[in-house]
């Protein structure tokens, strides 16, 4: 990647910029930087550009009348004692307007929003930098509309990344290479409505049988404490230990059974919203969209498949039970075992 200075200093003055300009070619630079070369170098009606040499026309109002670039850093944005532009008051300027370029005191930024013809204008604090996001189809080094896409680095280039970074590199228009990604990612998206689809089926399945195993052990729960209940008083304080722990595994067990369903159903949703996107961007035939965001999306399509986390086991709750009704048969039988051994917890 450009070293950072290529967009954050003048190439004339070689500071950070104050009122940046950019001209047709792409290239900026301070507006007072440009004022001393055009009167320096500069025809009657036009000028060459200090960096490529294209020739450049001088616009009627003068080099204010350049389109102020905020794309580059500025030193204006960090300023906190700059005067207000508008009213007569020596006041500091707190706000900045993006699109008249003028700071504004409180009170004048009040009005400047009022405004009828400036209420939709964008202010900004210059007390911080107020970073602005850049188009996605411009080249963030040089400034420039992205042109083609080099084959052996998988990156987008502008005219000025093919004459320097991109030198005899293999190049192929956007549209072809979008192509070719987009038909990949139709692909994925066809094949990941599949999997899961098939995982939502079986998610649904497996949380049934949960539900069911949860109900079956409960109920078996039940049938042991009508039992308890025909037993001599002796018994009760042994047999509710058996109740409290036996509860506790299976509770313990159905929490964790609907962690695992909450997770695959919360793959389900990334999943779903991963597809929105990609046929969101597969509809709106934005190329650029496409290439930028076709890695993040095909990792998170194609990382999906139907392999679910089996079902928490529940043989260890059968086991309890079952030794609980063996246990409640010898006790009708005879009391001389009366004690509970506690099961063990590791399992949960």
């Amino acid at each position: 990647m450009a070293d950072s200075s290529v967009v954050s200093k003048c190439g004339i003055c070689l500071s950070t910029f104050h009122e940046p300009k950019i001209l047709p070619c792409f290239h900026t630079f301070c507006a007072k930087c440009l004022e001393n070369n055009i009167v320096s170098t500069s025809q009657q009606y036009s000028f060459k550009c200090p960096m490529c040499r294209a020739i450049t026309q001088i616009p009627d109002g003068g080099v204010k009348a350049f389109q102020t670039n905020f794309y580059v850093t500025s030193d204006s944005g960090f300023v906190s004692d700059v005067d207000c532009d508008v009213c007569c008051q020596p006041r500091k300027a707190k706000r900045k307007c993006l699109e008249c370029s003028q700071n504004f005191c409180e009170q004048c930024s009040i009005v400047h929003e009022r405004t009828t013809a400036t209420k939709h204008h964008n202010l900004h604090s210059i007390l911080v930098e107020t970073p602005i996001s850049k188009p996605l189809n411009i080249c963030q080094n040089h400034l420039q509309e992205f042109i083609n896409v080099c084959k052996e680095c998988n990156t987008l280039c502008c005219s000025e990344c093919i004459t320097s970074l991109h030198r005899q590199h293999l190049l192929c228009s956007i549209e072809s290479v979008a192509a070719e990604k987009r038909e990949i990612l139709r692909e994925a998206v066809d094949q990941s409505k599949l999997i899961t689809q098939e995982i939502e089926s079986d998610v649904h399945v497996m949380q049934r049988q949960n539900e069911a195993k949860f109900i079956f052990f409960q109920s078996e729960i039940q049938r042991l404490c009508n039992q308890k209940d025909t037993l001599l008083e002796k018994i009760m304080q042994v047999f509710q230990q058996f109740e409290h722990s036996t509860s506790l595994i299976n509770n313990q067990q159905m929490l964790k059974a609907r962690e695992i369903t909450e997770k695959q159903f919360k793959k389900c949703e990334v999943m779903h919203t991963a597809m929105d996107k990609s046929e969101a961007i597969l509809e709106s035939n934005d190329d650029v969209a496409l290439l930028n965001t076709f890695e993040e999306l095909t990792n998170i399509l194609g990382a999906n498949d139907s392999q679910l986390t089996p079902c928490v086991p529940g043989h260890r709750l059968m086991e309890n039970i079952e030794k609980c009704t063996s246990w409640l048969s010898k006790i009708k039988a005879s009391f001389t075992d009366l004690s509970w051994n506690e099961p063990d917890q590791t399992e949960s």
